[in-house]
Formats: structure tokens, C-alpha cells, sequence
């Protein structure tokens, strides 16, 4: 086993649906077309990464695994499950390779680069690590040792407290684990007035956008007329 961080985006194979509730509102095209951006964000997040852990692919859907976007990272298949099992068995999937563990999503393409992060640094300290998003859920979970499936399972996905009833859970089953959030509070897309918000994230920080976040911004500037 390496003592390292295993990181593992979840996404999905282009052209196999997702984004459902952005794409009644934007169209399926262009939801489409915003979602190739996100996985070069996403492939370009992973590669720098490269320094301080192993990056994998958690795909669903039909689809290519050989396509360019898997270049940066290794393959975990998700399951059928729901959402709380898939993200419990490619945390654990994890941690039978690493001695850490990350999961991030495809649907938030500003992420900062992760060795802003520590996460190493911060999970020497505690066991789980959370980057808040706006909508109340999460955009990054972390952990030096597993969550119990019945916690993953537990937590309402997609409402305004998710993240606070995933730790009310933890807390609940283990009353001694400790948790720290990233300061970092982050808009994850789900809807058209999160593109809004998402150019205005991508525009807070110039100078650190990678260039295809720079690519990302300027095509939303022009679809929006942001």
C-alpha cells in the first residue's frame, strides 16, 4: 500500500446524459458542450496533481474509457448504486491502494489547484476534510480512514443541508472522529444561475486559472453575455 492520496473524480462519459435539471433550462447541447469543458478542468486539475498524489477516474455511462479526458488518471467503474453506495465503494476502492482518500465531482470546474489544498497536511491532523459548497452540500470529501457505508447511505443528497447532516451522521456513529472544512466555498453546477455565479468565481482569481479555466471563462462569457 502507498502512503499516499488517492484522488478520484466522478464523471460521467461524454454523451450519456447527466447535468439533467441544467440541461432543461440551457438545453441539452450546450449543457453538453459545458461539460467537455468541465472534464478538460478536470483532466488538467488531475495532472497537476500529479506531484502529490494518484488520480483516478470514478466513470459511469456508456461510453469510451479510452478517450483523451482519462489520460490523467486510472479507471474506477462505478457502480449501479446510489449516489451515497457509488461514492462509498471508490472511497474505499481507495483506500485499499492509498492511506488517503479524496472524492470531487466533474461539475465543479474552479476548483483550485489541489496542492493549494494540504490535504495530506490537514488529514495528519483529522480524519475527514470537506470543501463546503454553496448550495449546502459538498464539493470535496477526504479522509484518512473510511466512512461506514450506512453514513454515506444515510444523507440526503442535492438539499440545502447535506453537508451538515453528513457530519451530524459521522459524529452520530463515531462520536470521536474529528473533521475540519476547507475555507474554500465553492458554487457546484447545477443549475443556470450557477453558471452565473461560476463566472464570477473564475473571474475573482485571474492570475491563478489554469488555461483551460481561462478557455472555460471565455466561452461562458460569450454564451451568456456575462
Amino acid at each position: 500500500m502507498n502512503t499516499d492520496l488517492g484522488v478520484a473524480v466522478f464523471a460521467r462519459t461524454p454523451g450519456s446524459g447527466g447535468k439533467t435539471r441544467l440541461a432543461e433550462s440551457w438545453g441539452r447541447d450546450k449543457t453538453d458542450h459545458f461539460y467537455q469543458h468541465c472534464l478538460h478542468c478536470a483532466s488538467s486539475w488531475l495532472e497537476q496533481a500529479q506531484s502529490i498524489s494518484t488520480g483516478y477516474w470514478a466513470l459511469t455511462g456508456p461510453g469510451s474509457r479510452c478517450l483523451p479526458f482519462w489520460e490523467n488518471g486510472l479507471i474506477i467503474e462505478q457502480s449501479e448504486n446510489s449516489l451515497g453506495r457509488r461514492m462509498n465503494d471508490v472511497a474505499e476502492s481507495l483506500l485499499q491502494r492509498h492511506n488517503l482518500w479524496c472524492l470531487v465531482g466533474t461539475d465543479i470546474p474552479q476548483m483550485p489547484p489541489l496542492v493549494d489544498l494540504q490535504l495530506p497536511e490537514l488529514l495528519a491532523k483529522v480524519d475527514y476534510v470537506f470543501g463546503p459548497a454553496t448550495d449546502g452540500g459538498f464539493w470535496l470529501a477526504a479522509g484518512r480512514r473510511g466512512l461506514h457505508r450506512e453514513v454515506w447511505e444515510k444523507v440526503h443528497y442535492s438539499e440545502t443541508d447535506t453537508l451538515a447532516e453528513l457530519m451530524r451522521h459521522i459524529q452520530e456513529y463515531d462520536p470521536d472522529s474529528t473533521i475540519r472544512l476547507l475555507d474554500n466555498s465553492i458554487t457546484d453546477i447545477d443549475l443556470y444561475d450557477d453558471l452565473i455565479r461560476l463566472v464570477q468565481e473564475l473571474r475573482s482569481r485571474p492570475e491563478k486559472l489554469h488555461p483551460v479555466q481561462k478557455s472555460l471563462l471565455e466561452w461562458l462569457q460569450l454564451e451568456l453575455g456575462a
